[in-house]
């Protein structure tokens, strides 16, 4: 996604209703490297909410951050571990 200009979200016009989307990083979208996204859409036309015809943008600067393996791995893990272990033990008796 990194560069890629005005990614569609969605329908086929972005001025009604459809929102694009741009997200460029400072170099390899990797941890600790710097992000911009930014969103710009329109609220259709009829819109039940009242709001039809009203554009709205969205932008967000950040640092990308690696994501740390979740707690059910380790325990996992560490029950395949004590599953061994006890195999071990039987086999052993």
């Amino acid at each position: 996604w990194n560069g890629i200009n005005n990614i569609p979200l969605g329908g086929g016009d972005p001025d009604n209703g459809s929102g694009v989307a741009s997200i460029t990083c400072g170099n390899t979208c990797e941890a600790n490297d710097t992000f911009e996204l930014s969103y710009s859409a329109r609220v259709p036309d009829g819109d039940p909410s009242g709001f039809g015809g009203v554009s709205y943008s969205l932008y967000m600067e950040g640092v990308v951050s690696a994501v740390p393996v979740p707690a059910a791995v380790w325990l996992f893990g560490s029950g395949l571990l004590g599953l061994v272990a006890v195999a071990r033990r039987k086999a052993r008796y």
